[in-house]
């Protein structure tokens, strides 16, 4: 049975290799890179994570897997953050285990000679091509509810934009944040309205203190162990999503009240009339 392992970022090297990362060569010889133990103190079986990653890629085209792919990453791969947090996990599965996930997910439709970018299989959490989804979807997520999370997911770059701002550690404001993208002006905001508001929370930080607003639950951490000790099975969630940890939701009341500040914010910077026109690829999600 294949089990989660890491894998030294010396493994770059082999990476750098345009045939890999374009697929004429399928996958590289990392063993002498591998590293085997983790530190998790259990076993982490990735069955289930190559099961849902093939059904995406089975029934989707690549620029709109993630809402569907994302909750179900999460709730197969089961850490805890700090283990998450953990680069050489994601560089392990997007070089070993999965690297025809990350050139299907990454191929530019328009040049499709053209290596996949080192850092869908390398990068940080916002670029990494699993731990982005793992990342959104641990952030987003409000208790076991996925939902919010395949709502952020569908957000033209919402990782790109989002996913490394503060805001998004506090788990009240980041399901304000994707409340907001996803139904500002009833249409949701456009890939250039995302990134300026982006901006303009982050400037806005300096000076704002988010638990003034509303109080961030903090994390059951043994509700979070005992999901990541449950058995997965990944059958029960291609139809239906996932359940996440049996943590309380965040009250509707408190996201509510950092939404309002959010949408005095685009008042104030005049995000409605944002140039419209500019749409990102989604290659740049």
């Amino acid at each position: 049975m294949s089990t989660l392992k890491g894998l030294n970022p010396a493994a770059r090297v082999l990476v750098a290799d345009e045939a890999f990362r374009t697929g004429e060569v399928p996958a590289v010889e990392a063993g002498q890179y591998v590293v085997e133990d983790l530190g998790l103190g259990r076993s982490v079986a990735l069955a289930p994570l190559r099961a849902v990653v093939a059904e995406a890629m089975r029934r989707f085209d690549p620029q709109k897997s993630d809402p569907w792919l994302g909750p179900r990453v999460h709730a197969s791969i089961r850490l805890t953050r700090r283990e998450a947090a953990d680069k050489r996990v994601w560089e392990y599965l997007t070089v070993v285990q999965l690297p025809d996930y990350v050139r299907w997910r990454w191929k530019n439709p328009d040049d499709t000679e053209a290596p996949v970018p080192i850092d869908r299989f390398l990068g940080e959490d916002s670029k990494n091509s699993l731990s982005r989804l793992w990342w959104a979807a641990e952030l987003t997520r409000n208790g076991a509810d996925y939902g919010p999370t395949a709502k952020a997911l569908a957000i033209s770059r919402f990782s790109v934009s989002w996913l490394h701002l503060n805001l998004m550690h506090h788990r009240t404001a980041a399901l304000a944040a994707v409340d907001f993208l996803s139904s500002f002006r009833d249409e949701g905001a456009t890939s250039t309205q995302g990134q300026i508001m982006a901006k303009a929370v982050n400037v806005a930080l300096r000076t704002l203190s988010l638990d003034a607003m509303s109080v961030s639950p903090a994390t059951d951490a043994e509700a979070v162990r005992e999901w990541c000790r449950q058995r997965v099975d990944e059958t029960t969630m291609m139809d239906e999503l996932p359940q996440g940890p049996d943590e309380a939701p965040v009250p509707a009341a408190d996201v509510a009240a950092v939404r309002a500040v959010l949408d005095h914010l685009a008042d104030r910077i005049n995000l409605k009339d944002a140039k419209l026109e500019r749409r990102a690829p989604a290659l740049a999600s």
